[in-house]
């Protein structure tokens, strides 16, 4: 499975839990700040010129950061 597959089943799962939860009614637990945090976070990840390996890190550590409050 290449990256581009990982990050996108990662972020289909993710948005499924949010919005399958009650992340969907939290005014900034919800999928739309998950997605803000994940460009915030992949703009800063290129910035700092991570290695593609890192950044798949990063991209799918933002992705899961919230999942805690469903």
């Amino acid at each position: 499975m290449n990256s581009l597959s990982i990050l996108h089943n990662v972020e289909q799962y993710c948005k499924s839990l949010m919005e399958s939860s009650r992340c969907r009614e939290l005014p900034f637990h919800n999928w739309q700040h998950t997605l803000d945090v994940v460009e915030n976070a992949q703009s800063i990840g290129l910035n700092e010129n991570l290695s593609s390996t890192a950044m798949e890190e990063l991209m799918i550590a933002a992705f899961f950061h919230d999942t805690g409050n469903v």
